[in-house]
């Protein structure tokens, strides 16, 4: 997955996801197609609620990538569920008054939003290739710098 793909993915999937899975949980409880007619409204609604947490998602995720973090690892689907948890608790404080869980948002929101950042995770582990950080696979030091170390640490291997 390319770089700018990553980072559409990661700003627009996590509201698109998280509408989908709680219109489909509420759809499933009330058995009303009324949900499914409001899919747009709640996808505006959930934009408009996520944009924040989606950019702060990001720059945390391309922050972990650019220090080493590679799409095809457990690593990252696990710090984009974590992520989504954070997020989910972060919305969930703008419905719940604090910690209150009178209405049960605070439990939906941060469950919702684990499941959806591992969902976003499995997304990017599932189309990324294997990453810049692998075996060296020429003898060029002048590459960049992560091919000059690997360079100079299997000189003396013969």
């Amino acid at each position: 997955m390319k770089r700018s793909r990553r980072i559409a993915f990661e700003l627009l999937g996590p509201a698109f996801i998280a509408v989908f899975l709680y219109l489909s949980l509420l759809f499933i409880v009330s058995r009303d197609l009324i949900v499914v007619k409001g899919f747009f409204m709640f996808l505006v609604f959930g934009y408009v609620l996520s944009a924040i947490p989606s950019v702060v998602f990001t720059v945390l995720m391309e922050f972990a990538f650019a220090r080493g973090l590679e799409g095809r690892s457990w690593r990252a689907v696990a710090l984009a569920s974590g992520l989504g948890a954070l997020s989910g608790v972060a919305i969930a404080l703008t419905f719940a008054r604090g910690f209150d869980n009178g209405r049960g948002s605070f439990t939906l929101f941060p469950v919702l939003g684990f499941i959806t950042g591992a969902i976003v995770g499995l997304m990017i582990f599932v189309f990324s290739k294997k990453g810049p950080n692998q075996a060296l696979q020429h003898n060029d030091p002048s590459c960049h710098a992560p091919c000059v170390r690997t360079c100079r640490a299997s000189r003396g291997r013969g």
